[in-house]
Parts: C-alpha cells; sequence; structure tokens
C-alpha cells in the first residue's frame, strides 16, 4: 500500500503581478476620482454660472403686454435652483465615494511599501492607519516617503472642501429675455408716420410740452438703485411690438455721467455764457416759461465755442468730455 501523496499547490500570479494589479485597481480609482472633480469643475464653472433657473416652475410662463394679461409657456426646459443644489451635492456623495475606494487600499499599501524600503516608525504607521497622514520628519525619508505623504496630505485637504464648492454658489435674481413665441401676438397701437416731428421743429408751445415730459421720463425709467452703467429707453407711445418684428434703425442719443463735481467758486470757475441759463434755453429753441416752471429740470450747458446746433441730429460720434450741469430747484419771489 503506497503512502498518501501531497500536492502542492502554486497560485498562478507571481507575488511582484499580484503587487502591480493591486496598485493598477488604486490607480484606476483614482482616475475616477480624477474624472469626477473635473466633472463637478466643468458642470459649474461652464453651465451653472451665468445661467438662469427658476425658483418654482421648471418650464416658465410668460407675462405678455396685450390687455387681456395672456400667458404663455417658453419653449425650452429650465431646471430649478433646488436641482442644480441637488445634482452638485450628489456628485459630491459619488466624488468621496471614489475617493474612499482608492484611499483605503493606498494607505495600506503605502505603509507595506514604506516599511519594505525605508522602514516605517510604529508612530507614523498608526498616523497613516488613523488619519491618513504622514508626518514630515517621517516624508525626508525618501523620494518615495515624500510622495506618500504630499498624496496623503492633498487626499485629506480635498474631502474637507466640500463646503467651499457649494457655498461659492450664490443665487442672485435676474430677469432673462424669453424665447421667440410661436403663434403669439401681442395687441399694441400701430405705428405710422405722423406730424409730431414738424410740429417740436416749427411751435414753441410743442417744444415746451416736450421738455415737461422729459423730465418724468427720467424719473420714471431711472431710480437711485439703478445699477451703474444701465442704459434704458422710455418710449411713452408704444408699450411693445409685435412678435417678428425688425427695425430697420433707431436713433438712441443719451449721455452717462461717471462723476459729479459740484462747482464752489461760481465766480471764476463759470464763464458769463455759462452763468446766463435763460439765454441758453432760448438758443435751443425751448421757453422760457417751461425751463423755469419744472423742479428737477436738468440741462447741460455748452462751452461758447460748441458746435452745436437747433436743427436735425448730429452725426454720430463718441465724445468724453467735462460739461457744466444745471438743475432748476425753485423759483426766487
Amino acid at each position: 500500500m503506497s503512502p498518501p501523496r501531497q500536492e502542492a499547490s502554486s497560485s498562478k500570479d507571481s507575488p511582484w503581478e499580484s503587487g502591480w494589479r493591486a496598485w493598477i485597481n488604486t490607480i484606476l480609482s483614482l482616475a475616477v476620482h480624477l474624472f469626477l472633480a473635473l466633472l463637478i469643475a466643468i458642470f459649474v464653472g461652464y453651465y451653472v454660472d451665468d445661467n438662469y433657473f427658476n425658483l418654482h416652475d421648471r418650464l416658465p410662463w410668460t407675462s405678455l403686454t396685450d390687455v387681456n394679461g395672456e400667458k404663455v409657456r417658453w419653449d425650452r426646459h429650465a431646471p430649478l435652483q433646488l436641482d442644480i443644489t441637488t445634482i452638485v451635492s450628489a456628485l459630491l456623495v459619488i466624488l468621496r465615494w471614489a475617493i474612499a475606494s482608492w484611499t483605503v487600499a493606498f494607505k495600506w499599501r503605502s505603509a507595506f511599501l514604506l516599511v519594505g524600503t525605508n522602514g516605517l516608525r510604529r508612530r507614523s504607521l498608526k498616523q497613516i492607519v488613523r488619519f491618513g497622514l504622514l508626518l514630515p520628519r517621517a516624508s525626508i525619508g525618501g523620494p518615495l516617503a515624500l510622495f506618500i505623504g504630499v498624496t496623503l496630505f492633498l487626499n485629506t485637504v480635498g474631502q474637507s472642501l466640500s463646503p467651499l464648492l457649494t457655498g461659492s454658489i450664490s443665487w442672485v435674481p435676474f430677469n432673462t429675455l424669453a424665447r421667440p413665441l410661436t403663434n403669439t401676438t401681442i395687441s399694441v397701437p400701430v405705428a405710422s408716420p405722423t406730424d409730431e416731428w414738424d410740429r417740436y421743429q416749427k411751435w414753441e408751445e410743442w417744444r415746451q410740452r416736450v421738455t415737461v415730459q422729459a423730465a418724468g421720463f427720467v424719473t420714471s425709467a431711472w431710480q437711485p438703485g439703478d445699477p451703474k452703467g444701465a442704459l434704458k429707453r422710455t418710449l411713452h407711445s408704444a408699450t411693445g411690438l409685435d412678435v417678428n418684428s425688425t427695425i430697420t434703425n433707431v436713433t438712441l442719443p443719451y449721455f452717462s455721467v461717471t462723476s459729479l463735481e459740484w462747482i464752489s467758486n461760481t465766480t471764476h470757475d463759470i464763464s458769463s455764457y455759462q452763468k446766463d441759463v435763460d439765454k441758453f434755453w432760448r438758443n435751443i429753441g425751448v421757453g422760457y416759461s417751461s425751463a423755469l416752471t419744472v423742479p428737477g429740470t436738468v440741462a447741460m450747458i455748452p462751452d461758447q465755442n460748441s458746435t452745436w446746433q437747433n436743427g436735425s441730429f448730429p452725426s454720430p460720434q463718441i465724445r468724453s468730455e467735462t460739461r457744466m450741469l444745471v438743475i432748476y430747484t425753485s423759483r426766487l419771489i
């Protein structure tokens, strides 16, 4: 009877191959971590930033300026602000899972690798296992220890940066233009050529009325809280246009005041021409009564050598200069 035989079984993979396969799995988890981090950065930087999201409706309503108060829906869906915060939070959770998938394995493999090369103190081993950190003193042991120490430190810091990302997103109220609406019209007065411009040029009373209305338009369009550089245009006779209307040419003269400086010495800083405000008003064709009976009326007094003419509009140009501004407050009796 023959004695029992014992066959030795050997693994198909050598220890070297098993070690490299484990490191490859760790690197793949790290690559997933980097991909998710890049995806979050692109999503927040290129999609969320400077985009518009509604508070209550993913397909918002648009109110038309029709007398019937008709409302139509937008032609595109818009995520809610709640959807954006949920997506960002979910991506951050998935990112933490990806970090945990390679961090645990990386800590143990780094510890064994340091033990087999430069050696590792028991205190440093506890720090790697418990806190995921390697003190600088232990990291000076060589390039490998320094690389592992820096990687562990960046990983620990990266896990605590989520509040900075969520806190950097601020929601600011803003209005955006509605997309073109189909099969919808807006009832507005029909624009047609009139003789108002001829009346303005011929009749002084007509110019006086325009001057009085201009002061009211300014106060109705611009408010003290408007942002700097906001350009507005008040249209008194038309509240809107038909959909797909085309305007071929619009002349919008305007000026922007960047700074104001009060004149302290009117004797030396103002010429006799600029002091004669009544003469200036007569030169531009506005009557004496309209200029001095509307409190709050503001006018820019041109220089004596100004090329301004009372007639058609001047040629388009951009000028940056300093002018004297006069505001009427009340009449002295």
